[in-house]
């Protein structure tokens, strides 16, 4: 089991390591993350085996609509994928905006990200729409939405 906790400062490169082998060459720069810490710290979570970082998962609130967010990112070091630490973060994120009065989760995917999607899938996201150019020219996305219940 993983421990799950907000990101810090000191965790911002470790944070870029797993990025980096998720999602070059869209990965996040530095100053994305240092930014995030500021602006979403209680949204900003890392997953933990012993003192190794070894994912992170990041949420938004959206500023227009106190009941809706958006989940920017979810990673895990390649090593430790499978081990459902993705699930672990991601569950963690949800009860985390659910608290604070989210209804509403967007996020955006990788057609071509089959486990993702099976873990969103897993958790209710279902897709709203397709963006064939979401991420530039001929870079597409899924656009998936979770709606909680209360």
């Amino acid at each position: 089991m993983y421990k799950v906790r907000r990101a810090n400062k000191s965790d911002i490169g470790i944070i870029l390591k797993i990025d980096y082998e998720a999602f070059n060459p869209d990965a996040y720069p530095y100053l994305f993350f240092r930014q995030a810490l500021e602006l979403y710290n209680a949204t900003f979570l890392v997953a933990v085996s012993g003192s190794e970082v070894v994912g992170y998962c990041l949420g938004a609130p959206n500023p227009q609509d106190p009941f809706k967010a958006w989940i920017l990112s979810i990673a895990v070091k390649k090593i430790h994928r499978g081990e459902n630490i993705g699930a672990q973060l991601l569950t963690d994120l949800l009860n985390t905006l659910q608290q604070n009065g989210k209804r509403q989760i967007y996020l955006s995917v990788r057609p071509d990200n089959v486990f993702a999607r099976k873990l969103f899938k897993k958790y209710h996201f279902h897709v709203l729409r397709k963006d064939d150019n979401y991420a530039g020219a001929n870079d597409p996305r899924l656009i998936m939405r979770l709606d909680i219940l209360v």
